[in-house]
Formats: structure tokens, sequence, C-alpha cells
């Protein structure tokens, strides 16, 4: 009698036969996920999605968005738009005649830890709705957005919404981020363009050739981001990794921020320590009992507990933060740094002005909004990247004064930051009462010089 293939191997069959039932329900799963409880692991968006691809990252259609609250770690889900955008879904066709307001911004108007119904272009809408107001607040933004992608923006979607008035939100980091392109890392591949000020002054955007290779490559958080399941054990690792993390680290970013505090009145030893303990995460048990083998004061081990925290901001932290020293301008990393501000200065002050000109022509007023509140920086004093000294409160706030004589100038209208825009304790963005401020702040500059118009429609 003649055997079977079955009968003659019948443990790789079973193999087989097991393998294609596993991916069966493997793919079965996924589907089902995806249909009825799709889910999103990022709040920053991936690249190969439709506004990605114009803009280096960035959601699809009704994508998921994750939020977590970085003080009580609560995990927050909602959705991005019929365009991609963190807002309520929007028609390019002005249906009712609204008063159309367009934001540009990056991770504070995106809501970087807050839900989508508490960030500020949200409760402006609804504030002003319900007081009958005909008036439209469009959220166009993404974190880690430079002004140099606002522009793109500005030109590629929101003039489709016919504005009456675009609001661009002004941060720190707007300088550097313009300038992306220029860091040899993997942050520098994700930009598709860059522009950049020519030597007659005029503004020119180039296409960035790194950003090819970027968007070509297969990378994990491609396949990530196409599979359901493959989310959910990307999550499962983050929460192991958070759960196993201890609270207290010992990082560069840490180290660099006690040499600005105490200077030479630090232990020497304690440094030389410091750096032989580079990486390593303890408990609140273990540095204390470091910290003890160590002639610091109290105030100093007070500083340092709350400087070593495991957090991001403060291990990755280099330069001087607030604490820029009279003789600053006279050492050499001072004279580099001070020119790059100034180039940095003009290539943003060019783009707002290629914005005025580009909405001009429409008719569309502009406005630019600030950052630079009192609670950004009583928040930096907080973790000791600033001194909390009155004279550098005022220089760090000067900003704005810089910011409102560049608008009165280039005919754009300026908007100063609320009194109380405060923060989460554990990260510098906006907090649900912050954006709240915001929100109350924007509608008084609207009825204050828009309310004609508003009350009209």
């Amino acid at each position: 009698m003649m055997k079977t293939p079955f009968s003659r191997f019948p443990i790789t069959f079973m193999i087989i036969f097991n393998l294609v039932l596993f991916l069966l329900f493997l793919l079965l799963l996924e589907l089902f996920l995806r249909i009825f409880a799709p889910i999103g692991y990022s709040n920053v968006g991936y690249l190969h999605s439709p506004n990605g691809l114009k803009y280096g990252w960035g959601f699809e259609p009704y994508d998921v968005v994750r939020i977590e609250n970085p003080d009580t770690h609560k995990v927050t889900y909602d959705n991005v738009n019929n365009h991609g955008w963190r807002d309520r879904n929007r028609t390019y066709l002005n249906k009712k005649n609204s008063f159309r307001v367009v934001v540009l911004g990056d991770s504070e108007v995106f809501g970087y830890i807050v839900p989508k119904e508490k960030t500020f272009t949200f409760l402006l809408e609804e504030r002003l709705k319900k007081e009958g107001k005909n008036v439209e607040i469009i959220n166009i933004a993404y974190s880690g957005w430079s002004t140099s992608q606002q522009i793109e923006a500005l030109k590629i979607d929101a003039l489709k919404f016919k504005p009456n008035l675009v609001i661009v939100n002004f941060v720190g980091n707007d300088l550097s981020e313009n300038v992306i392109h220029l860091d040899q890392s993997k942050f520098g591949n994700r930009i598709p363009f860059f522009h950049a000020v020519d030597t007659t002054g005029a503004l020119k955007r180039h296409s960035n050739p790194r950003f090819i290779s970027e968007r070509d490559n297969i990378t994990r958080q491609y396949l990530i981001s196409k599979s359901e399941i493959l989310k959910r054990l990307w999550l499962v690792r983050l929460i192991s990794k958070s759960i196993h993390r201890k609270d207290h680290i010992i990082a560069h970013g840490q180290i660099n921020i006690l040499r600005l505090i105490f200077g030479e009145n630090l232990n020497k030893n304690f440094l030389l320590e410091l750096e032989k303990n580079l990486g390593v995460e303890m408990n609140i048990t273990q540095l204390t009992e470091f910290l003890s083998r160590f002639r610091l004061s109290g105030e100093q081990k007070k500083v340092i507990l709350r400087i070593t925290e495991n957090r991001g901001f403060l291990r990755e932290f280099n330069g001087f933060g607030q604490y820029k020293k009279p003789n600053y301008t006279n050492t050499e990393f001072g004279k580099r740094e001070l020119e790059k501000d100034r180039s940095q200065w003009l290539l943003y002050t060019a783009i707002m002005k290629k914005m005025k000109t580009i909405l001009q022509k429409e008719k569309i007023y502009l406005a630019i909004t600030s950052d630079y509140g009192p609670k950004r920086y009583d928040w930096s004093t907080y973790w000791h990247l600033a001194s909390g000294i009155k004279t550098e409160k005022y220089n760090f706030l000067k900003i704005n004064d810089k910011l409102s004589v560049f608008a009165k100038k280039n005919g754009i209208f300026f908007v100063n930051p609320p009194l109380n825009d405060q923060r989460a304790r554990n990260d510098p963005h906006l907090n649900e009462i912050g954006h709240r401020a915001k929100a109350d702040n924007l509608y008084k500059y609207l009825i204050s010089n828009f309310n004609q118009e508003i009350s009209l429609r």
C-alpha cells in the first residue's frame, strides 16, 4: 500500500498545518482590530501618510492619536479629522459663511499632552459658538513642526479653507527646527524640504535630498504603523520599560545642569563619581545612599534629587539653558551661539515676511502668538534650567518685545502670551489649565480686533 505524504512526514505536515492556522488567526485578528478596535501608538504621526509625505510626518484621515498625561500617566485616544488634522471635521467650502481662523503651529497647537477637546483651538471655537458667533478655529499643526513646515502647510492646505485670519504660534525651538536639515543625525533626514535665505536676502525653498532615502526605507516605525497587532506589542514594550525604569538616572544632561548651577562649589570627587556612573539608574533609596558618601549641603542634595529624575528633557539637556553669564558673549562657544541665533532669527523673519506677502494678496490677516509666557520660565526655574533671577526672567520674556516690534513693522498682529500659561510638572507643554488660558487670551484678541467682522456673519 502506497504511503501518503502525510503518513510519510506527519510531523512536518502538522507543523505546516498549525503554522497556516496561526497565520490565518493573526490575519483575522488584524482585520478585526482594524475594523472594530483601532488604536494609536503615536502623537507625532507617520512618514508614510498623505500629510507625512508632504511635510515629513503626519496622520492619515481619521487616524487614532495616543495622548499620555506626563503627570498622571492617564492615556486617552482621539481621532484626527477628515484631512488628517487634530481638529473637528472640516469642509473647504465655507457653506455657513463663517469667520475662519487657521492656527498654524507645532506641538503646542497640536495639544501634545491634552485630549483634543481640551486644546485651545477647540475650546476657543466652542466658546465662540456658545455665544452665537459664526466662527471656525481651524487647527493645522503637528508636533515638532518648524515655521518652514508651517509656510508649506499654509500654501498647500490652509489656503484651501479661504481663512479670514491666520495665526502662527511661535515657540523657541522654531528657530532651530527651521534648520534641522543640517543635523547629521536621523532627524535631518525627515524633512522633505527646507528654506534658506540667499545672498540677496530672498527666501528660497529647497528639496532635501536626504529625505528620499528616509521615505524609501522600510523602517521599524513604518511596519508598526501598518499593523494593529504590532502597535499593541510596541505599547506593551513601552509599558514594560516604563514599569522597570527607575525614578532617577545619572546622564550627561543632569551633570551639565549641576555644573551650571553650582559651578566650582560642587564637590570634585562627587563630579568624578557621577562621570563613572553615567547611565546608571537608581531608586530614591539608592540615590540617597550614594549622595550620603559626599560632603553635600542639604540644599545641594535637594536640587540633585530633582535634577536626577529620569526624564528626557533632563537627560538630554545641553548648552546653557537660561544660565548665560555676563561673559558668555566673550567665549568662543558664546560667539558661535550668538551668530547661530542671528542667522536663525533672520530665517524665521524671512519666512514670516513671505507668509505676510502670500496672505496680503488674498486679503487675509496674519497674527503671531507666543509661547514665551511667565509660567514657561517658571517651569524652567522649577527644574533648575533657569536661575529664577529677575533680570534673567526679564530677558527671557523680552523675546515677546522682539516679536512685537517685528510684527508691527511688517503689518502683522502680535498677541502676547497669557499670564497663566501653566505647564505640566513633568513636561514643558501647556497643560489643560494652560490651554484654557490661551483660549481665553485669543478670545479677547478676536473680540477686540474682529468683533465687527464676526458679528456681521
